[in-house]
């Protein structure tokens, strides 16, 4: 049979293989998962070079005053040991398995833990976990649809000290990520996240000499009971 290429009879009496530039290759490429695959390598290269980028920095900059930096399995330790032991912390973990689960947020901030408590929920950069059920007549909802800050206040409690401190981000970033990645296999609506350590924005050198915290904030009762949806 003559096999018709891009338009064109190809010499050859078998199908040829699509070139990168045919629309149907890409459609190929990513239903095997390659784009995927190579997406992850790439943002992983990247990651890496920030890293390095920040270590240096952070060394210049804070010299012997510098933490040193946390093994994963260190940072799982302090997770265990120092952050799960806090009351509200404990008591969230505790309620997941029940049928009154607590919904929460570990979060990082280089600010006082106050003016960062509700960002997870009012910060228009982002797409919250949970949103009011109708944005555009709900009073407490501002811009985008989502609360404002002084509403969200009046919906959440947080630990006013941090769970772990560090002048290391990248310390921070390791606490933040095993905090959220032991208690993944949560629901969304129960965990008010959805990729760990999404926030690794922190691994900026702007940041470079701030004290970095670790903290935890709470619904004061499920979404449904303060009319939010969770979004997925």
């Amino acid at each position: 049979m003559r096999v018709v290429h891009q338009g064109r009879p190809c010499r050859w009496q078998w199908q040829c293989p699509l070139s990168p530039s045919d629309g149907r290759f890409n459609k190929k490429r990513k239903a095997s998962g390659k784009a995927k695959e190579n997406n992850n390598t790439l943002n992983a290269r990247k990651r890496a070079k920030r890293e390095a980028e920040l270590r240096e920095e952070q060394q210049r900059v804070l010299g012997s005053g510098l933490d040193p930096e946390l093994t994963d399995e260190q940072a799982k330790e302090i997770v265990m040991n120092q952050v799960y032991t806090n009351t509200m912390v404990a008591d969230f973990m505790a309620a997941s398995t029940t049928d009154n689960p607590i919904s929460g947020y570990f979060s990082i901030t280089g600010r006082l833990i106050k003016e960062e408590a509700t960002a997870f929920l009012s910060n228009t950069n982002r797409r919250p976990v949970v949103q009011p059920i109708d944005g555009a007549s709900d009073i407490r909802a501002g811009y985008k649809g989502l609360l404002t800050e002084a509403n969200a206040r009046l919906l959440v409690e947080y630990t006013p000290e941090p769970l772990y401190s560090s002048y290391n981000i990248l310390n921070i970033n390791k606490i933040e990520y095993w905090a959220q990645k032991l208690q993944d296999h949560l629901p969304l609506g129960v965990k008010l996240w959805r990729v760990c350590n999404a926030g690794g924005g922190q691994d900026t050198r702007a940041g470079v000499g701030k004290l970095y915290k670790i903290f935890f904030t709470k619904l004061i009762d499920t979404p449904e009971a303060l009319r939010l949806k969770v979004v997925e």
